[in-house]
Formats: structure tokens, C-alpha cells, sequence
């Protein structure tokens, strides 16, 4: 059966294998900067990472939603790339925005959020299931909702915090371009796992809170694939990042 959430996911995971390609092609074009290619290549592994988890996702969002053991054993599986992207984005602000300062505790909070993550949603066993929006309810207790939000405001909250700097932090007009976009969009995705997974139950109905969030994500996945198919000005944000 084909769902809302399994839409909003496969657009979404798209759009972020097109930026990942663009940033890994970008910092593959700069040469003699060693710190370009490392941050590029840092970059783009949260871009290909968190596709990876939401495409697992999407995967059984599309194939197995009637399948609620299968959809569980892949939310996971998915928590996995979700974690290790966690840890990249830490060591990326560390590197680019605090880089006198080491990256490790930052990774290893990342690596304790993921590890609870999966361990509670181990012990929670939770049964997704197709409500009447059309989407997948993934049936999340209260605090394995909120384990899920901190691993994911870090995976985004990381990006949000490199392009901010970026925004801040250079005179190019195209870098501001990027950045502003990808600021944009960042503030949006936390907004929106924020209104899908973190506030109470009852604050906003249930369907409505899944619909706008497959809703959301699919706008954003659109986006994404719509910049990153466009002629790239990636290579001057990464020339220019440390000007």
C-alpha cells in the first residue's frame, strides 16, 4: 500500500543523495586545500548518512507498511546510519566552527543519544501501522519519541550550525546563497520533527501532525533535488568557507 510518509521519505532521501554527490563532487574539484576536501568530505557523509537511514525507512514505508514487526526491525536498522551521521556532524562543528577544540566529547554525546535510541526502541517494541491520513503512525512511547528528536535535532541542528557559520563568516555572495538556503531548510525540518514527534499527544491531532510531516518532507526533498540539479556553486562555498 502506498503511503504518504513513504513519499515524503523517498523525495527526501533523493534530494539529499543530490546534495551529497554535489558536495562530494565539489570538494573533489579543489585542490592543494586540505581542509576544503576534508569538510566537503565530512559534509557530504551527512548528506549520503541520513539519506541512508531514511531510505531504509522509506523502503519499508513503501513495501511493508501493512507489516508492522517489518517496518519495526527496519526503524532499527535505520537508527544505525542515523547515529553514525550524528557523530560525523559533531566531529564537522568541532572541525569547522571550534577547531581548538577537540571533537570527541561532542561525538561521544552523539554516540550515547544513538545507542539509547536503539536500546529503547528495543526494550519499547513499537507497532507502526497506516492510520487514516494515509501515513505511517510509528507508534512511538512518549520517551522513545523524545530519544528520536535529540538524535535528529543533532544530525540537523550540526548542518544548521556549519552554514550558519559559513552565512557569517564569508563575502561571498553564492556562499550567502547556500547557506541561507540550507539554513532555511534545516530550521524547517526541526520544526517539523518537533511538531511530529516531540509535543504532547493531543496539543495537535494525531493525522494531521502525519500528514504535515510526509507533507514536509516531500516539499523539502523537492527542494533539494531542484538546487542540486541546477548548475553547482557548491565549489565556491567550500573555497571560500575558511576566507
Amino acid at each position: 500500500m502506498l503511503t504518504t510518509t513513504g513519499i515524503g521519505l523517498l523525495l527526501f532521501s533523493l534530494g539529499l543523495v543530490f546534495g551529497g554527490f554535489r558536495f562530494f563532487k565539489a570538494f573533489r574539484r579543489i585542490k592543494d586545500s586540505s581542509v576544503g576536501n576534508k569538510i566537503g568530505m565530512l559534509l557530504s557523509a551527512t548528506f549520503f548518512g541520513t539519506a541512508l537511514a531514511l531510505s531504509i525507512l522509506a523502503i519499508g514505508t513503501l513495501f511493508f507498511a501493512q507489516n508492522s514487526e517489518t517496518l519495526y526491525k527496519l526503524l532499527i536498522v535505520s537508527h544505525i546510519p542515523l547515529t553514525l551521521t550524528a557523530m560525523v556532524g559533531m566531529y564537522l562543528v568541532f572541525y569547522t566552527v571550534f577547531p581548538s577544540v577537540s571533537p570527541w566529547p561532542g561525538v561521544g554525546v552523539a554516540l550515547a543519544l544513538g545507542t539509547n535510541l536503539i536500546i529503547l526502541t528495543i526494550l519499547t517494541h513499537p507497532r507502526p501501522f497506516i492510520d487514516a491520513s494515509g501515513g505511517v503512525n510509528w507508534n512511538l512511547s512518549p520517551a522513545l519519541a523524545v530519544s528520536l528528536c535529540y538524535v535528529v535535532f543533532v544530525n540537523i541542528g550540526t548542518q544548521l550550525i556549519v552554514f550558519l557559520h559559513a552565512l557569517f563568516h564569508t563575502k561571498s555572495r553564492e556562499v550567502r546563497i547556500v547557506s541561507i538556503i540550507q539554513v532555511g531548510l534545516a530550521l524547517i525540518g526541526l520544526v517539523n520533527v518537533f511538531i511530529r514527534f516531540f509535543l504532547v499527544d493531543g496539543t495537535i491531532p494525531a493525522l494531521v501532525r502525519t500528514r504535515l510531516f510526509d507533507v514536509t518532507l516531500g516539499v523539502i526533498g523537492l527542494i533539494y533535488i531542484s538546487i542540486f540539479l541546477l548548475p553547482p556553486v557548491i565549489i565556491k562555498w567550500f573555497s571560500k568557507m575558511k576566507s
